[in-house]
């Protein structure tokens, strides 16, 4: 019996779909329920397929990050460390700090 284990080329990549990093397959696939649920598939086909190679190359282009740091910074996501009582992180408008 082989206990062989997949070790992939980079630590630090993400799990691939086809060609496509998995978040950017999330938006492919996305897409498509979409169309499906409402009976477009061709409009959704190729919006979903227009919002991924938008986000792929801003992600591509952008350090590490750049998409969460964005979404804090809109608001749509918190970090677990400020849901608490005690706020960790401040807002990110907050420039200047004094004590």
């Amino acid at each position: 019996m082989s206990n062989a284990r997949y070790i992939p080329k980079y630590l630090d990549a993400q799990p691939q779909f086809l060609w496509f990093e998995l978040d950017e397959a999330m938006i492919l696939l996305m897409g498509l329920v979409t169309g499906r649920m409402l009976d477009q598939m061709p409009l959704f086909i190729v919006t979903s397929f227009l919002v991924q190679k938008v986000y792929s190359r801003l992600k591509n282009a952008k350090q590490t990050g750049f998409v969460q740091h964005t979404l804090y910074a809109l608001g749509l996501v918190k970090f677990k460390s400020n849901l608490g009582k005690f706020k960790k992180i401040p807002d990110y408008y907050i420039k200047f700090y004094v004590k």
